[in-house]
C-alpha cells in the first residue's frame, strides 16, 4: 500500500502525527529524510507538508495527532525531526511507546476531557524524545511542570525502595541528574532532599495510624518500610522534620497534614 501526499493537506489538520508501528512495516518519508518503522518503532511526520508512506504486508499501527503550535512551542525545530525514528528501546522513548500502547488500548473506555488530560504527558514525552536527537528540546515552563510532575510521581512511587537514588531516578525519568536537580531548585529545594522530605511524611502517618490503633508494627519496622535502612539517621532527621522524636510521635498519636 501507498500513500502519497504533495500538497498542503485542509486545515484542519494542520497538525504532526506520531507513529508508534504495532505490526508491519511501514516506510515515512519527508523533507528528504526516510524512517523505516518496524513493530515497536515510532517517528513523526508533518500532515501540511508533501510526504509519502508506504506500508508492507499486513500492518497495524498507532497515531498520535498533535497539533503543530504545541509541539513547536516544545521544541526547537520540531519540523526538522520528521521522518526520523524515534530513540524507543530505553528512557523517556521507551516509557513513550508504552504509554501510548496502553492508551490505544484504552480508546471507548475512556472519555473526550480524559483522553485530552492524558494527551499532555504523551506530549512532553515526545518533545522530549525528539528533543534527545540533537538535544535542542525548548525549556518552556510547560514542559518543566510536566517533567517535575513525572518524576515526582516515579518518586513517591518507590518511596518503599531502599535503593532509591539520584541516578536510579534519573535512569528512569530518562534525565540528567543535574536537569531535575535544576527542576527542583525552582521550589527551592533538592531531589534528594524532596526524598527525604516525604519519606519522612509516610513515616510520620504511619505511626500516628499504627499509634491511634495500637497496633504491633515497631518504630524501625516503620522506618524500613519506607526505605530508611539507618536508624539513627532516621531518628535525627524525624526530629528535625517535626520537632519530636519518632517515640514522641507515636506516643502522642498526632496525626498530620503536610
Amino acid at each position: 500500500m501507498d500513500r502519497r501526499f504533495r500538497e498542503a493537506r485542509s486545515e484542519y489538520e494542520d497538525r504532526y502525527f506520531a507513529v508508534l508501528m504495532l505490526q508491519g512495516k511501514q516506510i515515512i518519508e519527508q523533507n528528504g529524510s526516510h524512517a523505516i518503522l518496524e513493530a515497536g518503532d515510532m517517528a513523526i511526520y508533518d500532515a501540511t507538508r508533501p510526504h509519502s508512506l508506504r506500508f508492507e504486508g499486513q500492518w497495524q499501527e498507532v497515531v498520535f495527532s498533535i497539533a503543530r503550535p504545541t509541539l513547536n512551542n516544545l521544541l526547537v525545530n520540531a519540523e526538522d525531526r520528521v521522518a526520523t525514528s524515534l530513540a524507543v528501546s530505553s528512557g523517556v522513548g521507551n516509557v513513550l511507546s508504552s504509554y501510548l500502547s496502553a492508551l490505544s488500548r484504552q480508546i471507548g473506555q475512556l472519555s473526550t476531557d480524559e483522553m485530552t488530560r492524558l494527551a499532555d504527558p504523551a506530549i512532553s514525552m515526545l518533545a522530549m524524545t525528539l528533543g534527545g536527537i540533537n538535544g535542542s528540546i525548548s525549556d518552556s515552563p510547560h514542559l518543566r511542570s510536566g517533567t517535575l510532575l513525572r518524576v515526582k510521581r516515579y518518586v513517591n512511587a518507590h518511596l518503599h525502595d531502599p535503593d532509591l537514588d539520584a541516578t536510579m531516578i534519573a535512569s528512569a525519568s530518562g534525565l540528567s541528574v543535574r536537569y531535575i536537580n535544576k527542576l527542583f531548585a525552582a521550589e527551592g529545594t533538592s531531589l534528594i532532599r524532596y526524598v527525604l522530605l516525604k519519606r519522612l511524611d509516610r513515616c510520620a502517618h504511619s505511626l500516628s495510624v499504627t499509634g491511634g490503633a495500637r497496633t504491633v508494627d515497631s518504630i524501625a519496622d516503620v522506618d524500613l518500610r519506607w526505605g530508611f535502612n539507618d536508624m539513627s539517621h532516621f531518628s535525627r532527621a524525624f526530629k528535625k522534620r517535626f520537632g519530636m522524636t519518632p517515640r514522641e510521635w507515636r506516643k502522642d498519636g498526632i496525626p498530620k497534614s503536610r
